[in-house]
């Protein structure tokens, strides 16, 4: 696990790979974060700046520790979060307008 420091933005990419090993390349923490918890982009707020703009490639073992743990042994992040209740709007049903 280790900072990416890209020349330019060449994309990013977070998948698991072959062998049951977890694989990102040039990704920011917030979206690592979103795709192994599986947490929507609107439900993830908050952070400095860096979640976003800071960017990492990360290789993990299949037996080895979480991801969250990795995080905080080798980089020395660690994350905390909270569940809380926010508004939403649902949407139950949308007609197109009829033509005149």
């Amino acid at each position: 696990m280790k900072r990416n420091t890209p020349t330019s933005d060449g994309g990013s990419f977070i998948s698991p790979a072959p062998g049951g090993r977890f694989v990102v390349t040039n990704a920011p923490l917030r979206r690592i974060v979103q795709a192994v918890d599986n947490v929507p982009p609107y439900a993830l707020v908050g952070g400095p700046d860096w979640l976003d703009s800071t960017r990492y490639d990360i290789a993990l073992a299949p037996d080895s520790v979480s991801l969250f743990t990795a995080l905080e042994e080798q980089l020395g992040l660690r994350l905390a979060g909270e569940r809380t209740t926010m508004e939403v709007v649902v949407i139950e049903h949308v007609e197109r307008p009829a033509e005149d």
